[in-house]
């Protein structure tokens, strides 16, 4: 994204799917929005049967890891997908990232697709 929006902020909202992957794949999830100005992230989607009791990651943990390797400058764990556009919108203003010149990618699996749709039709 970053190649192609060259003179773009790239803003990431990001949903990780099932526990044991984000568990499994941690390092490189750490290190997968590197690019991005802004990333915000959201709880793990839970498949059903497929994620366990056991000690597991999640999407608090990988923002605070990010945080503390300080390669992305605004990382933020946010509970619900309600709250994306209002913390986008105060985080776009206070860190002079003007909407004109960014933009934003919905990624991940699970309710995500479901979540980005309500903000598309919201803002016609």
């Amino acid at each position: 994204a970053k190649e192609f929006f060259k003179k773009k902020n790239i803003i990431c909202a990001f949903q990780p799917h099932q526990e044991k992957r984000l568990t499994a794949l941690f390092g490189e999830f750490v290190r997968a929005f590197d690019s991005a100005d802004a990333l915000f992230l959201f709880p793990v989607y839970k498949v059903a049967g497929r994620d366990g009791t056991g000690r597991t990651r999640d999407s608090g943990d990988l923002a605070e890891k990010i945080v503390r390797r300080g390669t992305i400058p605004n990382v933020f764990f946010l509970e619900r997908f309600t709250l994306l556009l209002p913390w986008m919108e105060k985080v776009l203003s206070e860190r002079q990232l003007p909407y004109r010149d960014s933009v934003l990618i919905m990624m991940g699996a699970g309710n995500i697709n479901e979540e980005t749709k309500k903000i598309v039709k919201d803002r016609k």
